[in-house]
């Protein structure tokens, strides 16, 4: 008994020291809050793709579904309005609303690549930048709760002590100056998780900024399309080191939050955005996507031009487009990349004697194996 008293003593005492006397606590409800939503929000949402029936299952207001980052923002427009209301002293009052602020952060974040996409992405390979976006919360949070700060916020609070400032000023905004382009440097290669922890750890910052860019960087494709042998170290590199550790980041999500890109049950069409956007992650890159039509000429164009790559129906043999040219097809061996076409007329109207001749002819194929069966 005297063990398990000394333990909580000292953790009490840890706690009091390190998070309540130095004013973490409200980061501290909103850290704790962040994290029992977020494995909360994923809970609910496996347990309703799973279809549990004890399950209340989603929000829906008529036929709109109600997605609970809109519950997000509402909870962090309250609490963000009642952390500023509430006087500066009133430490249980500013570590509440903070707590409300954790909560709807996590709704939020949870479905950020929505946001980003503007359609619903959630369980696609797509959706996992959510789950980005809440370790990167998450991290960010953990490291200011344990006292580490970004770097240059102590030498700005030091400055700001110091008499004379005179050389301090110029020191410091030189060295400020030099770890922007540095972290601009290591952005534009494309490697934000590097510049990410270079926040904290200032030298990541010139190790991403002197090594290699990603292939499809933005670095990449500005200083290496006239150095072929940069491209192609970068591409092997990529292939060699990065794309393992993806797969393994993108098994961690999976466990953690469920997994993505299951198959889905298709009841017919061509291979929709999310589709194509899988085929693209599964041959390791990420498409830029300048255009989406349904004028196949234009998109043939635009290919023969020489400017991408597109998805397109399969000519018909015989056709101007299955012709020999400077557009070549390759066929994709996917079950999903097919298009299916549906014979439909209205049960409560009479079809004229045309219509009705050819819906029996298409029918009568049907039955005959000729066509695949549809629907009666």
């Amino acid at each position: 008994m005297q063990r398990g008293r000394a333990g909580s003593g000292r953790m009490s005492g840890w706690f009091s020291a390190q998070i309540v006397h130095t004013g973490r606590l409200p980061l501290f409800c909103f850290f704790v809050a962040f994290l029992a939503s977020f494995v909360f929000i994923r809970v609910s949402v496996r347990l309703i793709r799973a279809q549990v029936r004890w399950w209340p299952g989603n929000v829906t207001q008529g036929d709109t579904h109600l997605h609970h980052m809109v519950f997000g923002v509402v909870f962090m427009v309250i609490a963000g309005v009642a952390g500023i209301a509430a006087p500066a002293q009133s430490l249980g009052w500013r570590a509440g609303s903070a707590a409300l602020f954790g909560v709807g952060t996590a709704l939020v974040l949870d479905e950020f690549a929505l946001i980003l996409h503007l359609r619903d992405v959630y369980w696609t390979s797509a959706g996992r930048v959510s789950i980005d976006a809440v370790f990167v919360a998450a991290g960010i949070t953990a490291l200011l709760l344990v006292g580490v700060t970004p770097a240059g916020v102590q030498d700005v609070a030091g400055y700001l002590r110091v008499p004379g400032r005179g050389e301090t000023l110029a020191s410091l905004v030189a060295t400020l100056a030099l770890l922007f382009g540095f972290a601009a440097i290591t952005l534009l290669k494309g490697k934000m998780w590097t510049g990410l922890f270079g926040l904290f750890l200032p030298v990541l910052f010139f190790v991403g900024a002197l090594r290699l860019a990603r292939p499809y960087s933005p670095w990449a494709r500005w200083r290496y399309q006239g150095k072929p042998e940069k491209l192609a170290r970068a591409s092997r590199r990529e292939k060699r080191v990065r794309q393992p550790v993806i797969r393994t980041r993108a098994r961690l999500e999976d466990l953690v939050a469920g997994y993505h890109d299951r198959p889905l049950k298709r009841t017919g069409g061509a291979p929709g955005q999310d589709d194509k956007q899988l085929l693209c992650d599964q041959a390791g890159f990420r498409p830029t996507v300048v255009f989406e039509g349904d004028d196949l000429s234009s998109v043939r164009g635009f290919v023969a031009a020489g400017l991408g790559v597109a998805i397109l129906p399969a000519p018909r043999a015989g056709s101007p487009e299955s012709a020999e040219g400077p557009v070549l097809y390759c066929e994709i061996p996917d079950p999903g990349a097919v298009r299916e076409i549906c014979l439909t007329w209205s049960a409560e109207r009479r079809l004229l004697p045309a219509a009705e001749l050819f819906r029996q002819h298409v029918i009568r194929q049907a039955a005959a194996g000729r066509v695949p069966p549809i629907s009666r």
